[in-house]
């Protein structure tokens, strides 16, 4: 592994997922909050952090804003992560068998046309990743997670369907994440990112200070 990048949730979050796009080579560290993924940076226990700043539907991270100006990191990157919603399910488990779906209200929010054309019952997890893995913990075939991709083959479940047709769904815009360091910005050694077909290239300014980007 080239490195150690931290992210808020568990694996198969939509965080590790833009870890996974971004930094392949770098080991994901799971964390259960925001100030602990800053914490463990800081602590020299990760080089980087992923933090999530702004979702175009609903708005800007508010915890993050405030936690960034004290934080003592360099923020050193952006990344834009597509969400690709999927219905998980236990392996061999058709459609109609799902009866409730887990996740985040968020994600249950957009897909309740599906879940009510469906007949699928909404169920409120704490994340998408844990909804994921608490599905192939339980083993039920009634009981369906909607999470990312990554989550599906981490926890061994299958897509039912394959994704959602678009329909379903409220239009489905990226989420804006940042890569923070706790290195010096001179020898933090990264740069732009090339994610769901949007470049980024990157000024870095300073210390607690936000980046200049430029998008093509």
């Amino acid at each position: 592994m080239a490195g150690r990048i931290a992210f808020q949730g568990e694996l198969g979050a939509y965080s590790h997922q833009a870890c996974h796009d971004s930094y392949p080579d770098y080991e994901p560290v799971p964390c259960r909050t925001f100030e602990d993924v800053i914490e463990i940076v800081r602590k020299g226990d990760a080089d980087l952090a992923m933090l999530p700043v702004e979702n175009s539907t609903y708005g800007r991270v508010a915890d993050i804003h405030r936690l960034l100006p004290e934080s003592g990191l360099h923020i050193v990157g952006e990344a834009f992560v597509r969400v690709h919603i999927n219905l998980l399910a236990l392996p061999g488990t058709p459609l109609h068998r799902v009866e409730r779906a887990q996740s985040h209200t968020v994600l249950l929010g957009q897909c309740r046309d599906f879940l009510r054309q469906h007949n699928i019952d909404p169920v409120t997890g704490a994340d998408t990743a844990g909804s994921a893995q608490h599905v192939a913990e339980l083993g039920d075939p009634a009981l369906g997670a909607l999470a990312s991709e990554l989550a599906g083959e981490i926890y061994g479940l299958q897509h039912t369907p394959d994704r959602f047709d678009e329909r379903w769904l409220k239009p489905q815009t990226p989420i804006k994440k940042l890569y923070l360091t706790g290195q010096d910005v001179a020898t933090a050694g990264v740069g732009g990112a090339m994610m769901g077909g949007v470049l980024c290239a990157v000024s870095i300014l300073g210390k607690n200070m936000m980046t200049d980007i430029m998008t093509a």
